[in-house]
C-alpha cells in the first residue's frame, strides 16, 4: 500500500502543470503577476433576448456572449391566477437606478414579503429583456430579520440605448408545487453614452479603479511589453481598453463582485514615458485620469525568449524525480526480486520518457508570417525567408506555438497559423 501511496506522490508532482497566461507572462518572473489563472464569474453572464444588431454592437458583446449557454431563466412558468385570488406574496424595488451609461453596471434590489407559511422557496424569471445583459440569475433569495422578508440583488449591463428592462416574474413554491406567482414591472430608466469621442477613456465605469501593479520590459527593437495589474469596485474591468493602443490583450478577470481583479497586456512605442487614461467614477459624476510611468527592465525580453517550457525549472524536476524514482523501484526490485518493484519502476519510467522526449519538429513555409500572440489581430514581427525547421510547443485554436531560429543561430518563441506548416 505504501508503494501505491508513493506513486500516486509522484504521478501528483508529474502531471501538475505550471500557470502560464496566454501572453507568456512568467517572462516578468514575478511571484505577484504570475498567480494561476481566476475564474471570472463572467460565465454566469446571460443576454436577454437580444437581437441582431449593427457589427459594432456584435462586437462589444462578444466577451460574454462567448462564455455563456441558454437557459430557461427567461421564459414565464405559466400560471392561471383566478378572479378571487388572494395574494400570497408581494414585491417592490428597494433599489433602481434612474440613469446609467453605456457597458455601466447597474444593481436591481428587490423585497418580497410572503403572506402564507406554506412554502419552500422563491424563484425568479426575467421576461421581455432586450439589448441587456443579467449578470446573476440564479441569485438567491435571502431572508431577512423581518419575518417573511426577502431580499434579492440582481446585476444587470447595457449595451446600447435600444434596450429594454426585464418583467420580473417571482415565483412562490412549496417544494414542487406553485403557490403564487407576482409580476413586478420594471420603471424606464435614462440612457446617456459618455466621453464617444475621447481617447483616453478606457470604457470603464466604477466608484473607483486603482492600478495594483505595472511591470515593462522591451519586446522589440522598437516595442515595448506592458503588464498591468487593475482592481476596481462596482466596475466593468471586462471592457477595459486602451484605445490608442494596437496590440493589447486582457489576460484574466477575476470576479468577486463588486471588486474586480485585471492582469491585461499592452504592447507599446519604445520611445513611451507613461501611459494615461481615465474612468468614469459613478460616486463623483466626473472622469478621473490615471497615469502608469513607464520603467523599462534592463534585460530584453524579444518575443518570449527562454519560455520553451521543457526548458522550465519545473520541468526539470518532474524528469529528475520520474528518473530517480525509475531507479529507486529498479534496485529494490534486483535486491527484493518483487514484481510489484519492476510494475512501478516501468510505470516511472514512461513517465520519465513524456516529460524528456523532445518537442516535435515541423517544417514551415516561406513568407510564413510569425505573430507575437495567438490573437487575430496580433503583430507579426517576423516573416521567414526560407522553407525553417521548427520545434511545436504547443496549440492554441487555429495557431502553433513554435521555437525557431531567428539569426546568429539565437533561437526565440512566436505563434504561426497552422495553415504555414507544410511537413511533419
Amino acid at each position: 500500500m505504501k508503494y501505491l501511496l508513493l506513486l500516486i506522490l509522484l504521478f501528483n508532482i508529474a502531471l501538475s502543470n505550471e500557470q502560464f497566461f496566454d501572453t507568456e507572462q512568467s517572462i516578468f518572473e514575478s511571484e505577484h503577476l504570475q498567480q494561476e489563472e481566476p475564474q471570472s464569474n463572467l460565465e454566469d453572464a446571460l443576454p436577454l433576448n437580444e437581437e441582431e444588431g449593427t457589427e459594432e454592437e456584435t462586437q462589444i458583446n462578444t466577451f460574454i456572449e462567448e462564455t455563456i449557454e441558454t437557459t430557461n431563466w427567461f421564459e414565464a412558468i405559466p400560471y392561471e391566477i383566478q378572479q378571487d385570488h388572494e395574494n400570497n406574496i408581494y414585491a417592490k424595488f428597494l433599489n433602481y437606478p434612474e440613469k446609467i451609461h453605456t457597458y455601466q453596471r447597474f444593481a436591481v434590489e428587490i423585497e418580497a414579503l410572503i403572506t402564507t407559511t406554506n412554502y419552500t422557496h422563491l424563484e425568479t424569471r426575467f421576461l421581455g429583456a432586450k439589448n441587456i445583459a443579467l449578470i446573476n440569475p440564479q441569485s438567491p433569495w435571502e431572508a431577512q430579520s423581518k419575518a417573511n422578508t426577502f431580499h434579492n440583488l440582481f446585476f444587470f449591463k447595457v449595451y446600447s440605448a435600444n434596450f429594454s428592462m426585464p418583467r420580473f416574474q417571482i415565483i412562490l413554491y412549496n417544494n414542487d408545487e406553485i403557490v403564487d406567482v407576482l409580476y413586478l414591472d420594471a420603471k424606464p430608466i435614462e440612457y446617456t453614452s459618455i466621453a464617444l469621442g475621447d481617447e483616453l477613456f478606457t470604457d470603464v465605469i466604477a466608484e473607483d479603479l486603482q492600478v495594483i501593479s505595472s511591470k515593462t520590459k522591451q519586446y522589440s527593437n522598437d516595442e515595448l511589453l506592458t503588464v498591468l495589474e487593475l482592481e476596481s469596485t462596482n466596475g466593468n474591468l471586462e471592457d477595459f481598453r486602451l484605445k490608442y493602443v494596437d496590440e493589447q490583450l486582457l489576460m484574466s478577470l477575476e470576479e468577486s463582485y463588486p471588486k474586480q481583479k485585471l492582469i491585461y497586456n499592452a504592447i507599446i512605442p519604445i520611445y513611451t514615458k507613461v501611459l494615461n487614461f481615465k474612468y468614469y467614477d459613478i460616486r463623483t459624476k466626473t472622469f478621473k485620469i490615471l497615469s502608469v510611468p513607464i520603467k523599462l527592465e534592463e534585460e530584453l525580453v524579444s518575443t518570449q525568449t527562454d519560455l520553451n517550457p521543457n526548458n522550465s525549472s519545473v520541468e526539470l524536476y518532474k524528469k529528475t524525480a520520474a528518473g530517480i524514482a525509475t531507479i529507486l523501484f529498479l534496485l529494490l526490485y534486483i535486491f527484493k526480486r518483487k514484481r510489484v518493484f519492476i510494475v512501478l519502476g516501468l510505470v516511472c519510467l514512461l513517465v520519465f520518457y513524456i516529460f524528456a522526449k523532445p518537442n516535435n519538429s515541423i517544417v514551415i513555409e516561406e513568407g510564413t508570417k510569425i505573430y507575437i500572440l495567438p490573437t487575430k489581430n496580433s503583430t507579426v514581427f517576423h516573416i521567414t525567408q526560407r522553407k525553417q525547421l521548427v520545434e511545436i510547443l504547443t496549440q492554441k485554436g487555429p495557431f502553433s506555438k513554435i521555437l525557431f531560429e531567428i539569426q546568429n543561430n539565437n533561437k526565440t518563441i512566436g505563434w504561426i497559423k497552422e495553415k504555414n506548416i507544410v511537413e511533419d
